[in-house]
């Protein structure tokens, strides 16, 4: 995947209206996803404080969906959560992956984070997943605008992105982690 056919879309009012901002220590623990089949992506997305084994039962329930294929490309929206992982719990994620993800085909994967520590976990990930061995290729993104211009290359609209995120923010369809307080 590369770059898409980007064109300014009318989107601005609802692509505002889904901004959450600094999520809170008591926010509800949430994950969902969608497999989106014709267009060969899976879209996740998290909220509230979410740890290392949250996104390793996360990654082991959507390996479970009969329509999903473990070398499609990723999005991961992480804007809306506060990750409580350390720089070794990464490594145990990279771990896990390289036990479930072994394969000649190159995934890609994006990482939505707004937030620094966020942000450099996502980096801390990245900069691991090259030195993995696994043939994963990851890119950090802030905004739904910038997934379009690197990873989407003719697959999806903007619009069409952020409608699948706030889908899977007001839907309970694949909900992966039940909405309680931490």
């Amino acid at each position: 995947m590369g770059p898409l056919k980007y064109e300014k879309n009318k989107f601005i009012k609802q692509a505002s209206m889904i901004e959450i901002g600094n999520v809170p220590e008591t926010t509800n623990k949430f994950g969902s996803y969608k497999v989106i089949v014709d267009r060969q992506v899976v879209v996740e997305y998290y909220r509230g404080v979410i740890n290392v084994n949250d996104l390793i039962q996360l990654k082991k329930n959507i390996l479970k969906d009969p329509d999903y294929n473990k070398f499609w490309n990723t999005i991961v929206d992480f804007r809306d959560c506060k990750i409580t992982i350390k720089p070794n719990d990464v490594t145990k994620m990279i771990e896990y992956m390289k036990a479930d993800y072994q394969g000649e085909e190159t995934r890609h994967i994006v990482l939505l984070a707004n937030k620094p520590h966020e942000v450099a976990i996502s980096t801390l990930y990245t900069v691991l997943l090259q030195e993995s061995g696994l043939n994963f290729k990851s890119f950090i993104a802030s905004e739904v605008d910038s997934i379009i211009n690197r990873f989407c290359d003719g697959i999806f609209t903007e619009d069409e992105i952020v409608e699948i995120i706030y889908q899977l923010k007001t839907n309970s369809i694949n909900r992966l982690l039940p909405d309680t307080k931490n």
